[in-house]
């Protein structure tokens, strides 16, 4: 444990980096457009569907819970530490989500690298709940129904699976860290989740 934490904090720093790369400012800027001044004004896959394009709304969903992938699958894999920190490392990429220092600390839900992070540490029970959350978000238009929805499959996946207690508690840990986050904001805002195009909802 000795030789393994200070590789922790360095690679739950990286984790923070790889959470800060600003995808949806990026993309949306390279369109002329600012993505905190539109809409709800949330750098999320959901407002950059809404405001610049179907595609560029997937592509900022996919790669942002790509970061969330990554942290928590390749980042143990590759620096050879155990699995059970993942979680951490998971934390890391949200903390960088929602306070990125390259988009001057102001950043979003986190929704879809929680989802990243979710996969990455419970593959076939994370891909149930993403699966469930998509049809939930087609058949109410709801962003809050949509992730109850997902993460309830999810989990009750994972018990049927028999998944790791560890990966479990985990990807839990990212959803709760994500809901609380996004009930922060809805309140900063006091604006509804609600989906203001097809298959568009609010939050990240």
């Amino acid at each position: 444990m000795t030789t393994t934490l200070p590789l922790l904090f360095a690679l739950t720093a990286l984790a923070y980096l790889i959470g800060s790369i600003p995808v949806a400012h990026l993309l949306c800027r390279s369109r002329g457009v600012d993505i905190l001044a539109v809409g709800d004004g949330n750098p999320g896959a959901a407002n950059v569907y809404r405001r610049v394009g179907r595609t560029a709304g997937v592509a900022v969903f996919a790669l942002d819970a790509s970061k969330g992938l990554i942290v928590v699958w390749v980042l143990p894999r590759v620096a050879g530490i155990p699995l059970d920190f993942s979680p951490i490392l998971g934390a890391g990429a949200l903390m960088g989500q929602w306070y990125p220092m390259f988009a001057s600390f102001r950043g979003g839900v986190g929704l879809a690298s929680a989802i990243g992070g979710g996969i990455g540490m419970l593959p076939a029970a994370g891909g149930i709940g993403l699966a469930i959350g998509a049809m939930s978000v087609i058949a109410t238009r709801s962003a809050e129904y949509a992730a109850a929805f997902g993460f309830a499959s999810g989990v009750g996946a994972s018990y049927f699976l028999g998944n790791d207690w560890v990966a479990v508690s985990g990807a839990v840990g990212l959803a709760l860290l994500t809901f609380g986050r996004h009930i922060a904001v809805r309140a900063a805002a006091s604006a509804p989740a609600t989906v203001d195009a097809p298959g568009a909802v609010s939050g990240r």
